[in-house]
Protein backbone atom coordinates (compact mmCIF):
# COMPACT_ATOMS: atom_id res chain seq x y z
CA UNK A 1 0.00 0.00 0.00
CA UNK A 2 0.98 3.42 -0.77
CA UNK A 3 2.62 6.13 2.15
CA UNK A 4 0.50 8.63 2.76
CA UNK A 5 -0.71 11.58 0.48
CA UNK A 6 1.57 13.82 -1.16
CA UNK A 7 2.30 17.29 0.65
CA UNK A 8 2.85 20.17 -1.94
CA UNK A 9 2.29 23.00 -0.13
CA UNK A 10 4.70 21.22 3.45
CA UNK A 11 1.62 21.90 5.93
CA UNK A 12 1.11 18.43 7.36
CA UNK A 13 -2.63 19.04 7.00
CA UNK A 14 -3.63 16.11 5.54
CA UNK A 15 -1.34 13.73 7.88
CA UNK A 16 -2.70 16.12 10.93
CA UNK A 17 -6.36 15.81 9.73
CA UNK A 18 -6.17 11.93 9.58
CA UNK A 19 -4.69 12.09 13.30
CA UNK A 20 -7.45 13.93 14.31
CA UNK A 21 -9.63 11.49 12.52
CA UNK A 22 -7.62 8.42 14.68
CA UNK A 23 -8.19 10.59 17.54
CA UNK A 24 -11.67 11.12 17.92
CA UNK A 25 -12.34 7.72 16.65
CA UNK A 26 -10.74 6.11 19.74
CA UNK A 27 -12.36 8.35 22.19
CA UNK A 28 -15.78 8.96 21.29
CA UNK A 29 -18.87 6.50 20.60
CA UNK A 30 -19.78 7.28 17.48
CA UNK A 31 -22.55 5.40 16.04
CA UNK A 32 -22.29 6.34 12.75
CA UNK A 33 -19.27 7.41 10.52
CA UNK A 34 -19.17 9.01 7.18
CA UNK A 35 -15.76 8.51 5.34
CA UNK A 36 -14.59 9.83 2.26
CA UNK A 37 -13.02 12.29 0.25
CA UNK A 38 -14.92 15.53 -0.95
CA UNK A 39 -18.51 15.32 -0.82
CA UNK A 40 -17.53 13.99 3.15
CA UNK A 41 -15.30 16.36 4.12
CA UNK A 42 -17.71 19.15 2.65
CA UNK A 43 -20.40 17.70 3.75
CA UNK A 44 -19.20 17.97 7.42
CA UNK A 45 -19.50 21.68 7.13
CA UNK A 46 -23.07 22.43 5.97
CA UNK A 47 -26.13 22.81 8.18
CA UNK A 48 -28.26 19.61 6.69
CA UNK A 49 -25.40 17.41 8.51
CA UNK A 50 -25.24 19.53 11.63
CA UNK A 51 -28.83 19.51 11.96
CA UNK A 52 -29.90 16.04 10.98
CA UNK A 53 -26.89 13.49 11.33
CA UNK A 54 -25.05 14.99 14.38
CA UNK A 55 -27.38 14.40 16.63
CA UNK A 56 -27.53 10.88 15.59
CA UNK A 57 -24.03 10.09 17.10
CA UNK A 58 -22.27 10.54 13.98
CA UNK A 59 -18.49 11.84 12.55
CA UNK A 60 -17.32 12.60 9.47
CA UNK A 61 -14.19 11.65 8.08
CA UNK A 62 -13.49 13.58 5.06
CA UNK A 63 -10.43 15.24 3.41
CA UNK A 64 -10.58 17.00 -0.09
CA UNK A 65 -8.37 15.90 -2.66
CA UNK A 66 -8.66 11.96 -1.00
CA UNK A 67 -8.59 9.50 -3.78
CA UNK A 68 -9.43 5.61 -2.93
CA UNK A 69 -5.91 4.93 -2.25
CA UNK A 70 -5.72 7.53 0.31
CA UNK A 71 -8.83 6.62 2.13
CA UNK A 72 -7.84 3.27 2.40
CA UNK A 73 -4.64 4.31 3.96
CA UNK A 74 -6.26 6.19 6.45
CA UNK A 75 -8.56 3.26 7.55
CA UNK A 76 -5.89 0.60 7.27
CA UNK A 77 -3.99 2.93 9.65
CA UNK A 78 -6.27 3.66 12.26
CA UNK A 79 -9.19 6.03 11.56
CA UNK A 80 -11.99 2.91 12.40
CA UNK A 81 -10.23 1.12 14.82
CA UNK A 82 -12.42 2.78 17.79
CA UNK A 83 -15.49 1.72 19.28
CA UNK A 84 -17.89 -0.77 17.44
CA UNK A 85 -20.19 1.55 15.09
CA UNK A 86 -23.96 0.48 13.61
CA UNK A 87 -23.71 2.24 9.98
CA UNK A 88 -20.69 3.58 8.26
CA UNK A 89 -21.16 5.43 4.87
CA UNK A 90 -18.54 5.31 2.11
CA UNK A 91 -18.06 8.01 -0.72
CA UNK A 92 -15.12 7.66 -2.70
CA UNK A 93 -14.38 8.31 -6.17
CA UNK A 94 -14.89 12.06 -6.86
CA UNK A 95 -11.05 12.53 -7.60
CA UNK A 96 -10.27 8.78 -9.31
CA UNK A 97 -9.06 8.54 -12.97
CA UNK A 98 -7.93 4.87 -12.52
CA UNK A 99 -9.79 2.54 -15.09
CA UNK A 100 -13.35 1.60 -14.32
CA UNK A 101 -12.18 -2.00 -13.73
CA UNK A 102 -9.51 -1.15 -11.55
CA UNK A 103 -11.45 1.23 -9.77
CA UNK A 104 -13.74 -1.43 -8.93
CA UNK A 105 -11.26 -4.29 -7.70
CA UNK A 106 -9.79 -1.43 -5.48
CA UNK A 107 -12.82 -0.30 -4.29
CA UNK A 108 -14.56 -4.04 -3.41
CA UNK A 109 -11.01 -4.53 -1.54
CA UNK A 110 -11.63 -1.55 0.59
CA UNK A 111 -15.50 -2.60 1.71
CA UNK A 112 -13.31 -5.94 2.56
CA UNK A 113 -11.19 -3.80 5.04
CA UNK A 114 -13.84 -1.54 6.66
CA UNK A 115 -15.98 -5.48 7.05
CA UNK A 116 -13.11 -6.51 9.04
CA UNK A 117 -12.39 -3.29 10.88
CA UNK A 118 -16.02 -2.88 11.77
CA UNK A 119 -17.78 -6.11 11.16
CA UNK A 120 -21.34 -5.53 13.10
CA UNK A 121 -21.61 -2.10 10.96
CA UNK A 122 -24.41 -1.39 8.18
CA UNK A 123 -22.11 -0.50 5.25
CA UNK A 124 -23.20 1.90 2.59
CA UNK A 125 -21.63 3.14 -0.46
CA UNK A 126 -22.71 6.18 -2.16
CA UNK A 127 -22.65 6.16 -6.18
CA UNK A 128 -20.42 8.31 -7.82
CA UNK A 129 -21.94 11.97 -9.02
CA UNK A 130 -21.62 13.65 -11.94
CA UNK A 131 -19.26 16.58 -12.44
CA UNK A 132 -19.44 19.36 -15.11
CA UNK A 133 -22.51 21.26 -16.39
CA UNK A 134 -23.85 19.30 -19.34
CA UNK A 135 -23.28 15.48 -20.62
CA UNK A 136 -19.20 14.88 -21.00
CA UNK A 137 -16.23 11.92 -20.65
CA UNK A 138 -16.35 12.18 -17.14
CA UNK A 139 -20.16 11.78 -16.85
CA UNK A 140 -19.47 8.80 -19.27
CA UNK A 141 -16.89 7.06 -16.78
CA UNK A 142 -19.07 7.61 -13.51
CA UNK A 143 -22.03 5.91 -15.52
CA UNK A 144 -19.44 3.18 -16.42
CA UNK A 145 -19.13 2.30 -12.70
CA UNK A 146 -21.90 3.33 -11.28
CA UNK A 147 -23.48 0.76 -14.16
CA UNK A 148 -21.64 -2.20 -12.53
CA UNK A 149 -21.14 -1.17 -8.53
CA UNK A 150 -24.14 -3.15 -7.29
CA UNK A 151 -22.88 -5.90 -8.83
CA UNK A 152 -19.25 -5.71 -7.56
CA UNK A 153 -19.96 -5.06 -3.41
CA UNK A 154 -23.01 -7.47 -3.95
CA UNK A 155 -21.42 -9.26 -0.68
CA UNK A 156 -19.76 -6.72 1.25
CA UNK A 157 -21.93 -2.95 1.15
CA UNK A 158 -25.37 -1.39 -0.24
CA UNK A 159 -25.27 0.74 -2.76
CA UNK A 160 -26.99 3.80 -2.45
CA UNK A 161 -28.55 6.02 -5.37
CA UNK A 162 -28.31 9.85 -6.13
CA UNK A 163 -32.05 10.74 -6.52
CA UNK A 164 -32.43 11.31 -10.32
CA UNK A 165 -34.01 15.13 -9.57
CA UNK A 166 -30.13 15.78 -9.04
CA UNK A 167 -30.20 16.82 -13.12
CA UNK A 168 -32.59 19.23 -14.21
CA UNK A 169 -33.06 17.86 -17.45
CA UNK A 170 -29.42 16.04 -17.99
CA UNK A 171 -27.95 19.62 -17.14
CA UNK A 172 -26.27 19.73 -13.38
CA UNK A 173 -26.86 23.40 -12.03
CA UNK A 174 -25.15 25.60 -9.83
CA UNK A 175 -28.15 25.36 -6.97
CA UNK A 176 -27.26 21.97 -6.92
CA UNK A 177 -23.44 21.99 -7.51
CA UNK A 178 -22.01 25.22 -6.87
CA UNK A 179 -18.68 25.20 -9.12
CA UNK A 180 -20.21 21.87 -11.09
CA UNK A 181 -18.57 19.50 -8.78
CA UNK A 182 -19.60 19.99 -5.17
CA UNK A 183 -22.71 19.92 -4.07
CA UNK A 184 -24.82 22.90 -2.37
CA UNK A 185 -26.86 22.37 0.62
CA UNK A 186 -29.75 21.32 -1.24
CA UNK A 187 -27.70 19.12 -3.45
CA UNK A 188 -26.63 17.86 0.02
CA UNK A 189 -30.45 17.18 0.78
CA UNK A 190 -31.20 15.45 -2.44
CA UNK A 191 -28.19 13.25 -2.53
CA UNK A 192 -27.69 11.81 1.33
CA UNK A 193 -31.43 12.24 2.16
CA UNK A 194 -31.83 8.01 1.65
CA UNK A 195 -29.14 7.99 4.00
CA UNK A 196 -30.69 9.96 7.17
CA UNK A 197 -33.62 7.54 6.41
CA UNK A 198 -31.29 4.45 6.46
CA UNK A 199 -29.77 6.06 9.73
CA UNK A 200 -33.71 6.02 11.05
CA UNK A 201 -33.66 2.41 10.19
CA UNK A 202 -30.13 1.00 11.62
CA UNK A 203 -30.67 3.12 14.37
CA UNK A 204 -34.31 1.52 15.26
CA UNK A 205 -35.96 5.15 14.45
CA UNK A 206 -38.04 4.43 11.77
CA UNK A 207 -41.39 4.97 12.32
CA UNK A 208 -42.80 8.68 12.37
CA UNK A 209 -44.08 8.73 16.36
CA UNK A 210 -40.10 7.77 16.81
CA UNK A 211 -38.51 9.64 14.56
CA UNK A 212 -40.87 12.96 15.35
CA UNK A 213 -39.92 12.74 19.37
CA UNK A 214 -36.35 11.83 18.41
CA UNK A 215 -36.22 15.01 16.28
CA UNK A 216 -38.29 17.26 18.66
CA UNK A 217 -36.10 16.50 21.73
CA UNK A 218 -32.74 17.36 19.44
CA UNK A 219 -34.41 20.56 17.50
CA UNK A 220 -34.53 19.23 14.54
CA UNK A 221 -36.86 20.01 11.45
CA UNK A 222 -39.23 17.49 9.66
CA UNK A 223 -37.15 15.30 7.01
CA UNK A 224 -38.58 16.80 4.22
CA UNK A 225 -38.06 20.64 5.00
CA UNK A 226 -35.65 21.64 2.05
CA UNK A 227 -33.07 23.89 2.96
CA UNK A 228 -32.00 26.53 0.30
CA UNK A 229 -28.36 26.73 -1.14
CA UNK A 230 -26.24 29.17 1.06
CA UNK A 231 -23.46 30.16 -1.53
CA UNK A 232 -21.90 29.86 -4.88
CA UNK A 233 -18.21 29.86 -4.17
CA UNK A 234 -15.50 29.83 -6.25
CA UNK A 235 -13.87 27.02 -7.31
CA UNK A 236 -11.47 26.38 -4.18
CA UNK A 237 -8.76 23.92 -6.50
CA UNK A 238 -7.63 27.12 -8.84
CA UNK A 239 -4.83 28.49 -8.58
CA UNK A 240 -3.73 32.01 -8.69
CA UNK A 241 -2.97 31.79 -12.87
CA UNK A 242 -6.24 29.74 -13.41
CA UNK A 243 -8.40 33.05 -11.56
CA UNK A 244 -6.57 35.14 -14.01
CA UNK A 245 -7.81 33.55 -17.01
CA UNK A 246 -11.31 33.60 -15.66
CA UNK A 247 -11.18 37.10 -14.91
CA UNK A 248 -9.80 38.11 -18.25
CA UNK A 249 -12.62 35.68 -19.45
CA UNK A 250 -15.80 37.29 -18.90
CA UNK A 251 -16.29 36.56 -14.74
CA UNK A 252 -15.66 40.66 -14.34
CA UNK A 253 -17.81 41.92 -17.56
CA UNK A 254 -21.44 42.49 -16.13
CA UNK A 255 -22.52 45.88 -14.53
CA UNK A 256 -20.59 47.90 -12.46
CA UNK A 257 -19.38 46.87 -8.79
CA UNK A 258 -18.92 48.50 -6.24
CA UNK A 259 -16.69 46.04 -4.05
CA UNK A 260 -15.16 43.25 -5.10
CA UNK A 261 -13.16 40.62 -2.45
CA UNK A 262 -10.43 38.59 -4.16
CA UNK A 263 -8.94 35.51 -1.77
CA UNK A 264 -6.40 33.65 -3.80
CA UNK A 265 -3.04 31.50 -2.96
CA UNK A 266 -4.17 29.01 -1.45
CA UNK A 267 -3.09 26.16 -3.66
CA UNK A 268 -0.14 28.20 -4.39
CA UNK A 269 3.96 27.04 -4.26
CA UNK A 270 5.60 28.96 -6.64
CA UNK A 271 8.06 31.53 -5.32
CA UNK A 272 7.22 34.27 -3.05
CA UNK A 273 8.28 36.72 -5.28
CA UNK A 274 6.80 35.56 -8.48
CA UNK A 275 3.25 34.87 -6.71
CA UNK A 276 3.81 38.64 -5.83
CA UNK A 277 4.15 39.53 -9.19
CA UNK A 278 1.47 37.35 -10.67
CA UNK A 279 -0.85 38.80 -7.65
CA UNK A 280 0.03 41.77 -8.66
CA UNK A 281 -0.73 42.06 -12.15
CA UNK A 282 -3.99 39.92 -11.62
CA UNK A 283 -5.37 43.60 -9.49
CA UNK A 284 -4.13 45.49 -12.36
CA UNK A 285 -6.64 43.57 -14.60
CA UNK A 286 -9.27 43.48 -12.13
CA UNK A 287 -8.82 47.36 -11.87
CA UNK A 288 -8.95 47.44 -16.05
CA UNK A 289 -12.07 45.38 -15.83
CA UNK A 290 -13.81 47.31 -12.85
CA UNK A 291 -12.46 50.99 -12.48
CA UNK A 292 -14.86 52.48 -10.27
CA UNK A 293 -15.19 48.94 -7.28
CA UNK A 294 -13.40 49.35 -4.24
CA UNK A 295 -10.37 46.24 -4.61
CA UNK A 296 -9.94 44.22 -1.32
CA UNK A 297 -7.42 41.33 -1.27
CA UNK A 298 -7.35 38.56 1.71
CA UNK A 299 -4.05 37.86 3.08
CA UNK A 300 -3.43 34.07 2.43
CA UNK A 301 -4.30 32.13 5.62
CA UNK A 302 -2.02 29.49 7.24
CA UNK A 303 -2.41 25.79 6.91
CA UNK A 304 -1.45 22.59 9.19
CA UNK A 305 -2.27 22.45 12.80
CA UNK A 306 0.88 23.78 13.77
CA UNK A 307 3.80 26.36 12.94
CA UNK A 308 5.80 24.59 9.28
CA UNK A 309 7.02 25.14 6.21
CA UNK A 310 3.32 26.55 4.73
CA UNK A 311 3.18 29.26 7.49
CA UNK A 312 6.81 30.50 6.78
CA UNK A 313 6.08 30.66 2.92
CA UNK A 314 2.31 32.50 3.80
CA UNK A 315 4.32 34.51 6.50
CA UNK A 316 6.70 35.28 3.68
CA UNK A 317 3.82 36.65 1.38
CA UNK A 318 1.35 38.33 4.19
CA UNK A 319 4.50 40.66 4.90
CA UNK A 320 5.35 41.29 1.68
CA UNK A 321 1.53 41.93 0.15
CA UNK A 322 0.93 45.63 1.29
CA UNK A 323 3.47 46.84 -0.48
CA UNK A 324 3.11 44.75 -3.37
CA UNK A 325 -0.34 46.17 -3.82
CA UNK A 326 0.43 49.62 -3.01
CA UNK A 327 -1.52 51.00 -5.61
CA UNK A 328 -4.42 48.43 -6.66
CA UNK A 329 -6.19 46.80 -3.65
CA UNK A 330 -6.86 47.17 -0.03
CA UNK A 331 -5.47 44.17 1.77
CA UNK A 332 -7.69 42.82 4.50
CA UNK A 333 -6.16 41.58 7.28
CA UNK A 334 -7.43 37.89 8.90
CA UNK A 335 -7.97 38.87 13.01
CA UNK A 336 -5.35 37.35 15.23
CA UNK A 337 -7.47 35.31 16.81
CA UNK A 338 -8.03 32.93 14.65
CA UNK A 339 -4.48 31.08 16.26
CA UNK A 340 -5.24 29.55 19.52
CA UNK A 341 -1.88 29.54 21.21
CA UNK A 342 0.05 29.45 17.80
CA UNK A 343 -2.41 26.79 16.94
CA UNK A 344 -4.67 26.32 14.04
CA UNK A 345 -7.61 24.56 15.76
CA UNK A 346 -10.01 22.00 14.11
CA UNK A 347 -13.39 24.31 15.02
CA UNK A 348 -11.83 27.34 13.00
CA UNK A 349 -10.48 25.42 10.33
CA UNK A 350 -12.14 21.74 10.08
CA UNK A 351 -9.32 19.97 8.50
CA UNK A 352 -6.84 22.66 9.24
CA UNK A 353 -6.63 23.89 5.98
CA UNK A 354 -10.94 24.83 5.33
CA UNK A 355 -12.89 27.24 7.75
CA UNK A 356 -15.77 26.25 9.28
CA UNK A 357 -18.64 28.37 9.66
CA UNK A 358 -17.06 30.18 13.01
CA UNK A 359 -13.71 30.33 11.14
CA UNK A 360 -15.58 32.15 8.38
CA UNK A 361 -16.49 34.54 10.96
CA UNK A 362 -13.66 35.59 12.18
CA UNK A 363 -11.64 35.94 9.05
CA UNK A 364 -14.53 37.98 6.86
CA UNK A 365 -16.10 39.97 9.50
CA UNK A 366 -13.75 42.82 8.29
CA UNK A 367 -15.36 42.36 5.04
CA UNK A 368 -19.01 42.81 6.02
CA UNK A 369 -18.07 46.12 8.35
CA UNK A 370 -16.40 47.50 4.83
CA UNK A 371 -18.89 46.34 2.74
CA UNK A 372 -21.64 48.69 5.32
CA UNK A 373 -18.66 51.43 4.41
CA UNK A 374 -18.85 51.08 0.75
CA UNK A 375 -22.75 51.07 0.52
CA UNK A 376 -22.70 53.51 2.87
CA UNK A 377 -24.80 51.88 5.40
CA UNK A 378 -22.17 51.99 7.75
CA UNK A 379 -24.38 53.87 10.83
CA UNK A 380 -26.76 51.69 12.46
CA UNK A 381 -30.01 53.32 11.17
CA UNK A 382 -29.26 53.16 7.64
CA UNK A 383 -27.89 49.96 8.09
CA UNK A 384 -30.88 48.35 10.00
CA UNK A 385 -33.23 49.88 7.73
CA UNK A 386 -31.67 48.20 5.06
CA UNK A 387 -31.49 44.75 6.15
CA UNK A 388 -34.88 45.01 7.15
CA UNK A 389 -36.04 46.38 3.49
CA UNK A 390 -33.78 43.34 2.44
CA UNK A 391 -35.31 40.47 4.43
CA UNK A 392 -32.33 40.21 6.24
CA UNK A 393 -31.27 40.10 10.28
CA UNK A 394 -28.99 42.58 11.45
CA UNK A 395 -25.73 41.63 12.54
Amino acid sequence: MKAPRDDPLKDHAWMDTHEAYVNHAQNNEQEILFIGDDHVALLNNTQYYRQWFMPLHCSSFGIIGDKLEDVRWRVENGELDGNPMKMIVLSVGANDTMRSDEFLSSLTALTQIIREKQPDAKLFVMRLLPSGRERNARWKYVEEINERLEGALLETATVVDAPGDLLIEDRLETYMAYDYRHLTDQGYLRVFEPLYMAALDVLDMNDYETSARYSVANGLLPPMVHAAALLELWNYWRQAGGRRWRVENGELDGNPMKMIVLSVGANDTMRSDEFLSSLTALTQIIREKQPDAKLFVMRLLPSGRERNARWKYVEEINERLEGALLETATVVDAPGDLLIEDRLETYMAYDYRHLTDQGYLRVFEPLYMAALDVLDMNDYETSARYSVANGRQFV
